[in-house]
């Protein structure tokens, strides 16, 4: 257990350093041997078991035995007398093909396009040391082992032991529900089985720095991380159903219940009837049961499956046009009840970039002490990806960074020069 060692003999046992972290050829070790940091996604269902899936709706179940029943008995009479009504079969069988096929069809598209999402807001880059140089890597290579620094804004991308920090607080709601901050010291040792929110000296992946910054070793990746085992769990839980899915299957065995004991009781009041008029044979009492088997055929509402998918369907495509993606089809209906979204802005109602438009000087003399102020005491990186300047730390020091760069200040360099005398960070009452 991570939370009951020193960093130092942490270190040993992940064969790391706790300067320079690891060397390309302990990274390489270390992935062979702790796996990557990748949550194993969930096995795709085949299309054979998404058409079963799809087909065994209750309400289409009903369909395709009264399809059965039907061509049954429209092939005795065929065979009888050369007479059957088989377009009501080919009815039955249309209304289920197209309930089924818009299921399969709405269902595979929000599923690509959720698999697209996934991929597209996984893109997150952390900063490693590595062989004592800080890099810039995305949080896929980030292996056990692995020197990690965090700093305000940055979101945890694996579990880790603190090494460093100062003031360092982490907001770990998304993981244990506790909506305070929880400060994080590098020096503490706790018991084993120690509960997950009182691990003051262990950070865990998908929470968030809140304010301070510090270092961390890697102690846990991928499916072996906190998050990774309950979204193993999550996999292998079962879906739940829309109330609208509820409700279709309520009334679907309700209209079978009702249907089977109302043609009980007409054919064993037929065979009474025809046992009174002394006319039972096997060949009427055949008549009697294929009227009964009829009755249950014409209680069941065809269209209201294919209804259904049709207006769901419709739904979806019109919510698609507003960017709003349905995974299942039945829960178009649920969605449509929802009238608040709760959502953190950042990332999701604005770009969480920030750009310095401009800056007055009351003395020109004043320019270089401000940008060489800005440039050394900030923590920020800027990184060149696809001919885009990308910020990596601090949103307001990244726009300082760039405002700088276009003014001709290399902040590298002037940070390479610099002696630290002690880091300070954030803080809104001091500001």
């Amino acid at each position: 257990m991570a939370y009951t060692k020193t960093a130092e003999i942490l270190a040993k046992d992940l064969k790391s350093d706790l300067k320079n972290g690891l060397n390309e050829t302990q990274v390489v070790l270390a992935r062979k041997t702790f796996g990557k940091n990748e949550i194993t996604p969930k096995k795709k269902k085949s299309f054979i078991k998404r058409l079963i899936e799809a087909l065994s709706e209750p309400t289409l179940l009903i369909l395709e035995f009264a399809w059965v029943v039907t061509l049954g008995v429209n092939l005795g009479k065929f065979l009888k007398n050369g007479e059957g009504d088989f377009l009501e079969c080919i009815g039955i069988l249309i209304a289920v093909i197209l309930s089924a096929t818009l299921t399969l069809i709405m269902e595979g598209r929000s599923q690509k396009a959720f698999e697209l999402l996934g991929k597209v807001y996984d893109k997150i880059s952390v900063k490693v040391i590595r062989d004592g140089k800080v890099k810039i890597v995305s949080k896929e290579e980030v292996v056990c082992g692995d020197l990690v620094i965090l700093e305000s804004g940055d979101k945890v991308v694996a579990d880790g032991r603190i090494i460093e920090s100062n003031r360092l607080k982490i907001d770990e709601s998304t993981l244990t529900g506790e909506s305070n901050r929880v400060e994080k010291f590098s020096n503490q040792i706790y018991r084993e089985n120690t509960p997950i929110a009182e691990r003051k000296n262990m950070v865990y992946s998908g929470t968030f720095v809140c304010e301070g910054n510090g270092k961390m070793i890697v102690t846990a990746v991928g499916d072996g991380a906190e998050l990774g085992k309950i979204a193993v769990e999550l996999n292998a839980s079962k879906n739940g159903e829309a109330p609208l899915s509820q409700k279709l299957n309520g009334l679907g065995k309700i209209v079978t219940v009702i249907g089977g004991i109302a043609s009980a009781i007409v054919f064993v009041l037929s065979v009474v009837r025809l046992a009174i008029l002394k006319d039972l044979s096997f060949f009427t009492v055949q008549d009697a049961f294929l009227s009964a088997i009829v009755l249950i055929v014409a209680a069941v509402p065809e269209g209201l499956p294919a209804t259904a998918a049709i207006s769901l369907s419709l739904n979806v495509v019109k919510l698609a046009k507003s960017n709003a993606l349905i995974k299942k089809l039945v829960a178009a209906e649920t969605s449509g009840a929802v009238s608040i979204i709760c959502s953190d802005k950042t990332g999701t109602l604005t770009q969480n970039q920030m750009k310095v438009e401009s800056i007055s000087f009351y003395r020109e003399s004043q320019k270089d002490r401000l940008y060489k102020n800005a440039l050394i005491n900030s923590t920020a990186t800027l990184k060149t990806e696809n001919k885009e300047q990308k910020v990596f730390g601090s949103a307001t020091e990244g726009a300082l960074l760039i405002k700088s760069k276009e003014s001709g200040y290399d902040y590298e360099k002037l940070r390479d020069k610099r002696l630290i005398g002690r880091v300070l960070p954030f803080d809104s009452n001091k500001k």
